[in-house]
């Protein structure tokens, strides 16, 4: 799902310098980008590769990533910021679905492609990407409706080989996504915005009159706070915004962000997730994301092997307002697959932290790594990795088994200066512990905290 409105006009009247997504992306490294297409039902998909250059040692041990962009109708650019995976040693894919971006786009795609508003075609236009590379094992990641595709895929005939899945600012219940948005508690439009806007929003739309000028000032807005919260937007946003397919866009999704319509209403995979067995899934969200808790802790509760990072700072598009964190925690978890760390189930057990929160330790805050206070709804679920700047001890993340505690200066059963106890036994489950005395490798070493747990500790 994306936005139809656009922020150019931002730029524009206040005289602000757009960045490129380049400026916002820490430890980007020089990167060699080469670009190719192929046909898919008879019409033109282009496709960008990038590597690091000089290509990294270890280039031909980490498994490549192919990136599925959101929308509907959208373009891949906004996803740059993710390019820096490269500089981690794999190889990075995007792609433009065909009819979005500068891949082709029929004049009327209802009259000469009515394919691209069939939902079951566009996992099928990702298989046909992956078949054209040649990838025998690789990694996937989307984003928004991208996850809704990448989902269908992992779920499909033609997953075969694929290692890890990530799905960022996930859906897989259309109903859910709105009920979650209107919550009292949790939800971005019932619980953050004020009570005459909100009965304004549901008059709107009850009248279905999304071509006002006041639900469109209202939906700018409402884009600033939970799309992309990074102001002004960088080019690649911008750009992927002018690179639309409205109609598809309205075909798929409706006429409104922050309501459902089209060929979306009524969707719903939940029940099928069980399916993904085995498969390590990472959900990322934004804290102000349209993906309310709701959604996702209902989507974690329904994928067997399934971990949940919420990043602090973020709108819809972690990778644009926290590139740093969500490069951070996508790297992590891919090396946690390819490692074996992440193969057996992390979902907790009945009890244990619920998805979509923060705890803040005892007589303290909890603080991310940028020192800023870490949200906390009450669920007391561990979602970032978090650290206290400047010292030895913090709070790791990580999805480890009990026996693993003791490479955090842990003891099993329970983290070591800290009241959150660890079940004890041999499955994977995810904590948060105070470490005392150990001393987390620099960022850019490309080393995670978790792997080097997992390293002391078995």
């Amino acid at each position: 799902v994306w936005p139809r409105c656009i922020w150019t006009y931002m730029s524009c009247h206040v005289g602000a310098a757009t960045p490129t997504c380049d400026e916002i992306t820490p430890d980007l490294c020089e990167l060699r980008q080469t670009n190719d297409s192929l046909v898919v039902k008879g019409l033109r998909l282009n496709y960008w590769r990038f590597e690091a250059s000089p290509p990294s040692g270890l280039a031909n041990e980490r498994l490549p990533i192919v990136m599925v962009h959101g929308g509907p109708g959208w373009s891949h650019d906004y996803l740059l910021p993710l390019k820096q995976q490269a500089c981690r040693g794999r190889t990075v894919y995007f792609y433009d679905q065909v009819g979005a971006g500068v891949s082709e786009r029929p004049v009327s795609a209802k009259a000469s492609a009515p394919h691209l508003f069939d939902i079951d075609y566009y996992p099928e236009e990702l298989a046909a990407l992956i078949r054209h590379l040649g990838l025998r094992r690789f990694h996937v990641l989307g984003s928004s409706w991208g996850t809704i595709v990448a989902q269908l895929f992992a779920l499909g005939p033609n997953s075969g080989g694929l290692a890890g899945l990530v799905l960022s600012g996930p859906l897989s219940d259309a109903t859910l996504y709105i009920r979650s948005q209107w919550d009292p508690t949790e939800g971005n439009l019932g619980a953050m915005l004020p009570p005459f806007v909100q009965r304004r929003l549901r008059a709107l739309d009850a009248a279905r009159d999304f071509g006002s000028a006041e639900y469109r000032a209202l939906a700018k807005a409402m884009e600033a706070r939970f799309t992309v919260r990074t102001y002004p937007p960088p080019d690649c946003y911008t750009r992927a915004s002018g690179l639309m397919n409205d109609e598809i866009y309205v075909g798929i999704q409706g006429a409104s962000e922050f309501t459902i319509g089209g060929v979306l209403a009524g969707w719903n995979i939940t029940a099928r997730l069980p399916a993904l067995g085995a498969l390590p899934t990472l959900l990322t969200a934004g804290r102000f994301d349209t993906m309310r808790p709701p959604l996702l802790r209902a989507m974690a509760a329904a994928i067997p092997n399934s971990r949940t990072l919420v990043l602090p700072h973020s709108g819809h598009c972690s990778m644009i307002d926290d590139p740093k964190l969500m490069n951070d925690g996508v790297a992590d978890f891919l090396g946690c697959v390819e490692s074996g760390a992440c193969a057996a189930a992390a979902t907790p057990p009945r009890g244990a932290h619920s998805p979509g929160s923060v705890p803040r330790q005892r007589g303290e805050e909890a603080r991310t790594a940028e020192g800023i206070d870490a949200p906390s709804d009450g669920g007391g679920g561990v979602y970032h990795r978090l650290v206290r700047v400047g010292g030895v001890d913090g709070c790791v993340e990580a999805s480890v088994s009990a026996t693993t505690a003791s490479a955090f200066g842990g003891t099993e059963g329970r983290c070591k200066g800290v009241g959150y106890t660890v079940p004890t036994g041999s499955q994977a489950i995810p904590f948060c512990c105070t470490v005392q005395g150990f001393k987390r490798p620099p960022l850019s070493s490309g080393a995670s905290v978790l792997q080097s747990a997992v390293a002391g500790g078995r």
